[in-house]
């Protein structure tokens, strides 16, 4: 089989994948950030595996529930009625709090610093936001994968 036929094939192939969803699947589960999607009313509706591991819930135990369960008790009602709304009146892309010290809540309780890139998106079936969560240090810098998930055995 040539190159070319061989390339062709692999295209159609990953193309079928990707009409599929199995492609972008793979995608939205490797990517080095927690995902957590959102729709407007704040109900999440997709989850990804490093969120799993991040926050240490199932998808199956956050799909559906408010956003605000992955925050400290002490900020989920301002979070829920103020900033939930205010990037409703003005959505775009950008970093959450810039200017606030974020943290994140695990199912056990413990909570951490992190960063959030929140990007709102249109589908035919309304308005969607996705949230890119990154576990940090206290002193600033990014988690590596071993810290954040051990060493692999």
């Amino acid at each position: 089989m040539s190159d070319r036929i061989a390339a062709t094939r692999y295209v159609t192939e990953a193309e079928t994948y990707l009409k599929e969803g199995l492609l972008w699947e793979g995608v939205v589960d490797m990517s080095p950030d927690g995902l957590v999607v959102c729709d407007w009313s704040g109900r999440i509706c997709l989850v990804n595996m490093r969120a799993e591991l991040i926050f240490g819930y199932s998808r199956a135990e956050l799909l559906g529930q408010k956003i605000e369960v992955l925050l400290p008790e002490d900020v989920r009602e301002v979070h829920g009625t103020k900033h939930r709304e205010s990037f409703r009146r003005q959505p775009g892309t950008r970093e959450m709090g810039v200017d606030l010290k974020l943290r994140g809540r695990h199912k056990d309780g413990e909570e951490f610093p992190i960063k959030v890139m929140l990007a709102p998106f249109a589908t035919p079936i309304g308005p969607f936001i996705g949230s890119w969560i990154r576990p940090i240090h206290l002193s600033g810098g990014v988690l590596s994968s071993t810290q954040l998930f051990g060493s692999p055995e």
